[in-house]
């Protein structure tokens, strides 16, 4: 019987999906649909054979109708029936939000006329070709993306996610966020456990330690770029019409290089101002550690909703830690390549009396070990500090928080006592169950290059832009899926599991 894919080929997934898809097709009998959000990797797939999509849809054109009243009845329709919070979902678009309003602000109608016609689209895509699944990138990073997801999931059709779980080149296929299946697997293994478990220490945890995700993010293209690569990258928009997504909303060329040479200028600033005021070694004191998340980025935005504002994280951090204590906060060292926050903010925490601003350049296995606490809002640095037996306070739902040691608040009046308390029970971590959390994760593992993938697709989206005809990608697009054609059917082979399962 021929299962029904539908694949999202959007912005920098589109040739990880697209590979995936490539080996997927060996395996049985598919019918490919596609969701294009630009217009020349429309064009790239529609003339390709190596693999059939039914249908392709190019989605922009369907949320850029003309201004009118949004439709109400349908939004409480999709608030009660299909249970979405429209607005926490529109407060976690980044396009949306006042630091990102760079070329376009967005008004109450048009966020909802944008949510109101992409629902509509994919409803009634859904319910017309009812696909087995759903090949998409993890929920969170856009407003597009979430939304077909929910939906999806109120349809009853499974939307496979490669899911991170902290350790390098980790990824979970799974359709559910909250990675409940992987505190199942932990519970399970807690509850019966081996004679011997295995110790994982922080030898362990240096040969997987994330932040080889974060270098590789760092090595982007144009991620470390000089000034004059940047303004030779945007003076090629001048002659190129942007895209008509909704994030692209009031670009001109004009405006995009006064952008460009404005932002620099800020940001060279902002950076001369943290290595002003930043520490470069770590201070000899008793201390809590507090490291930033990268912002705009989903682990804040969709998955810790109501913990986003992270000034306000740390002013009711620094009023609730002992008087014998520092908070020592960290920017985190992708910042930069997302653009340093506003200059305000780094004021801030400068005029904080028992707050100091730790350099970015410091690394978690330095500070982490020298802490005596870590708070976090959903980064990787909780999960890290298990390693070095030290307690974590996280802020909203992890994967880790019923480990011992780890407490879970939901509002800042819990911050004082739980502080509190984690400093004096610091010493309860039990081994036994970061060897069956570390067990159960490498139980349901996939060990792929997840960030070499990201990466080589961001280089052939920013070439495939720059070409005067798609057909020229096709030697590199060729060369992406011979190289990592292995992982690929690696993940297919997972995918295909999993639909068969469920």
């Amino acid at each position: 019987m021929t299962k029904k894919v539908l694949v999202w080929l959007d912005d920098n997934y589109t040739y990880l999906h697209y590979g995936i898809c490539s080996e997927l097709s060996k395996l049985d009998d598919f019918e490919f649909f596609g969701f294009v959000s630009n217009q020349k990797n429309l064009d790239l797939f529609t003339n390709q054979n190596k693999i059939k999509f039914t249908e392709l849809h190019y989605f922009p054109q369907y949320y850029n109708n003309k201004p009118k009243t949004p439709d109400f009845d349908f939004l409480r329709s999709l608030e009660t029936k299909i249970g979405l919070n429209i607005w926490q979902l529109a407060y976690s678009e980044r396009s949306f939000l006042e630091e990102r309003n760079f070329f376009h602000k967005f008004n109450i109608n048009e966020i909802l006329q944008i949510i109101e016609d992409i629902s509509k689209f994919y409803i009634e895509f859904l319910q017309r070709v009812k696909p087995d699944f759903i090949i998409m990138q993890p929920i969170g990073e856009s407003i597009t993306n979430i939304l077909l997801y929910l939906i999806a999931k109120y349809f009853g059709i499974s939307s496979p996610m490669l899911m991170p779980l902290k350790l390098s080149n980790s990824r979970f296929l799974t359709d559910d966020y909250s990675l409940s299946e992987l505190k199942n697997e932990f519970n399970k293994i807690k509850k019966s456990p081996p004679k011997k478990s295995q110790k994982f220490d922080q030898n362990y945890l240096k040969k997987r330690t994330q932040f080889k995700h974060v270098e590789t993010v760092l090595k982007y293209p144009y991620g470390k770029s000089n000034f004059s690569e940047k303004i030779s990258r945007y003076s090629k928009r001048i002659f190129s019409t942007p895209e008509p997504l909704f994030f692209n909303r009031g670009k001109t060329p004009f405006r995009m290089l006064k952008y460009r040479f404005k932002i620099h200028f800020q940001q060279k600033s902002t950076s001369s101002f943290i290595e002003k005021i930043s520490l470069k070694s770590i201070p000899n004191k008793k201390f809590v550690y507090y490291p930033l998340s990268v912002f705009p980025e989903a682990n804040v935005l969709f998955y810790s909703p109501y913990f986003v504002n992270q000034l306000s994280i740390i002013q009711n951090i620094a009023k609730s830690i002992p008087s014998d204590y520092i908070l020592c906060v960290k920017e985190h060292p992708a910042q930069e390549t997302k653009l340093w926050r506003n200059i305000n903010f780094y004021k801030s925490l400068s005029n904080m009396p028992n707050v100091e601003l730790i350099h970015h350049s410091n690394k978690n296995f330095d500070l982490i070990p020298k802490s005596s606490l870590v708070i976090t809002v959903n980064n990787t640095s909780g999960f890290e500090a298990l390693f070095f037996k030290k307690p974590v306070i996280v802020l909203g739902d992890i994967f880790y928080d019923e480990i011992q040691g780890v407490k879970k608040i939901s509002s800042f009046s819990d911050l004082p006592n739980t502080i509190k308390k984690s400093l004096e029970n610091s010493s309860i971590l039990d081994f036994h169950e970061l060897s069956y959390l570390v067990t159960a994760i490498e139980n349901k593992e996939l060990v792929i290059p997840y960030s070499n993938f990201i990466s080589d697709s961001i280089f052939l989206t920013s070439k495939i832009n720059h070409l005067s005809s798609p057909k020229k990608l096709v030697p590199d697009l060729m060369n992406f899926l011979t190289k990592y054609q292995n992982e690929f059917r690696k993940i297919a082979i997972s995918y295909n599991e999993y639909n068969i399962k469920n």
